[in-house]
């Protein structure tokens, strides 16, 4: 009979055995966990076992404040004939542990089937590319593609392993400019600490910063999670300078053969969009014949009473008029 666990702090060897059951989603891993860690949130994992055999299981982090508690689950697992058993067991656990916010993400994931839980805040269909890194990588590129990529060879863009502060620093700066040029196209994003807290992410061992230079300065940039066979694309961005050079799509061409070539990466996980028939998502989709677009689904509920959320809502704005102030 299928049964719901969580746990709380789990031990490397119990998180491993979770990273073992998708060993191409470094979400799974313990050196993200220990990342998030660093950051307040509390680790979790949400198994599901039948008798001492685990079929199913995911990491999750849970961030308590004065007015919330948040559940992050960053990637669901797939759940087949578990979904029952693991939802129950989420909206239990949620009641136990007084969560206020639950945050349903699927990144990495390789099925994700939200059912309509409680009151529900946003939710969005978004999509994901794999490369699989096999004998036919790069067959049928997209002709766009490759042009870039013979120009930016042309204009002697090299890759570099960036490491230092400096390097995290272009990172940032390079994500948020193409976050702001999107923006101003008019789609729907979040400015804010764009590519996250490069340095303890980087620290951490759960991923790697690769750039494209030119003259030694980076024109992209690109952070990359690590699992024992998955890589997945965490951020990226590129000034103008590098747009004009083709340095986006000759970033993705080196970095994957490099993945494929010191790691023993199996499958390259360029990253999702919510923005569907985007530039972004015509981007992602031209590299090749081994590229699969995997249709996922992420959303956010709410699961306070109506009334205790309407004065949670208040408080929140009182502080940030007080702030202002």
């Amino acid at each position: 009979m299928l049964h719901f666990v969580a746990e709380a702090d789990p031990t490397e060897s119990a998180i491993s055995r979770i990273a073992e059951t998708d060993a191409i989603n470094p979400f799974y891993t313990y050196p993200y966990s220990a990342y998030r860690a660093a950051s307040d949130f509390q680790p979790w994992i949400f198994k599901i076992a039948d008798d001492d055999s685990l079929q199913s299981g995911c990491v999750c982090f849970m961030k308590r404040g004065r007015l919330s508690t948040l559940l992050d689950i960053p990637s669901l697992p797939a759940l087949g004939g578990a979904a029952e058993a693991f939802w129950k067991g989420v909206m239990v656990h949620c009641a136990r542990h007084r969560v206020t916010d639950l945050a349903v993400q699927s990144f990495a994931s390789s099925e994700a089937k939200i059912p309509r839980l409680v009151r529900e805040d946003w939710r969005k269909t978004r999509c994901e590319y794999r490369i699989g890194l096999g004998n036919d990588l790069w067959e049928r590129m997209r002709k766009g593609h490759s042009y870039s990529v013979k120009k930016a060879r042309k204009s002697g863009l090299v890759l570099s392993r960036g490491l230092d502060k400096e390097a995290c620093l272009a990172h940032q700066r390079l994500v948020h400019g193409s976050l702001t040029r999107r923006q101003q196209r008019g789609e729907s994003v979040v400015l804010g600490e764009e590519g996250g807290d490069v340095e303890r992410l980087l620290r951490s061992g759960c991923g790697q910063l690769f750039q494209a230079l030119q003259d030694g300065v980076a024109v992209a940039s690109n952070l990359i999670l690590l699992s024992a066979k998955g890589a997945y694309n965490h951020s990226q961005g590129a000034n103008e300078k590098g747009l004009a050079t083709g340095a986006p799509h000759f970033l993705i061409r080196e970095l994957v053969e490099v993945l494929k070539r010191d790691h023993a990466i199996e499958v390259f996980n360029i990253g999702g969009t919510d923005q569907l028939n985007s530039g972004l998502e015509q981007f992602k989709s031209g590299f090749g014949v081994t590229t699969s677009r995997l249709e996922l689904e992420a959303a956010q509920f709410t699961l306070q009473s109506g009334l205790r959320a309407m004065l949670r809502s208040s408080v929140r704005r009182l502080q940030t008029i007080v702030g202002r102030g």
